[in-house]
């Protein structure tokens, strides 16, 4: 961060190509996009109500914590500089992202392998049900969420690759592998492995 250069505000990060080609008809105006890793526990107990149909409302419950993990980071708490004593507000420094052009997508897991929804569109292009809010002290918070979840902010990476992989392939089977056939179930193995390996 500018205004901290012991601050690290992404886990990682890559540099959006910019360049326009013949499939490209628009460029991004964001330089970068880094993602914030969260390990998290699992929901509780007693936060899940007892309804007729338990499985629809403990995944209601489980997307519900993912979320506020969600909000949580990108309403993050402030910092002291070590050097200066400077006491800074989380919601600026979000706001040098913004300046910077960087987006930033929160990524809560949990113990499941269950990861949140901002992460799950940026891969999938699958909408949040329910979009996040924000105080109104936390204005940048609120700008941040809305670039990293809506064009031209690259959404559903994945899906995109795989409409240009079966475009394109030569292989039968994407990988040279018949237990992960196409591009979409190759990343989740590889995916799925990550994160239980991780939390080994």
């Amino acid at each position: 961060m500018p205004s901290n250069g012991n601050i690290r505000s992404c886990d990682w990060v890559f540099d959006i190509d910019q360049t326009t080609s013949n499939e490209m008809t628009a460029t991004c105006p964001y330089n970068l996009l880094g993602g914030d890793v969260t390990c998290i526990k699992p929901i509780e107990d007693t936060m899940i109500v007892v309804s007729a149909n338990v499985k629809e409302t403990v995944t209601a419950a489980v997307v519900k914590h993912l979320q506020d993990h969600e909000r949580l980071k990108l309403m993050r708490g402030g910092t002291t500089d070590a050097v200066t004593a400077n006491k800074m507000h989380g919601d600026v420094l979000i706001g040098e992202l913004i300046q910077r052009k960087i987006i930033l997508l929160p990524m809560p897991i949990d113990l499941h392998g269950k990861w949140g929804l901002m992460f799950d569109q940026f891969l999938f292009g699958t909408r949040p049900p329910d979009p996040l809010e924000f105080r109104k002290n936390r204005a940048n918070a609120t700008i941040m969420h809305a670039q990293a979840t809506r064009h031209p902010c690259p959404l559903g990476l994945i899906l995109t690759a795989c409409v240009k992989w079966k475009r394109h392939k030569k292989l039968k089977f994407y990988g040279h592998s018949h237990t992960a056939p196409t591009l979409k179930q190759y990343i989740q193995q590889q995916l799925g492995l990550t994160i239980t390996k991780a939390y080994a």
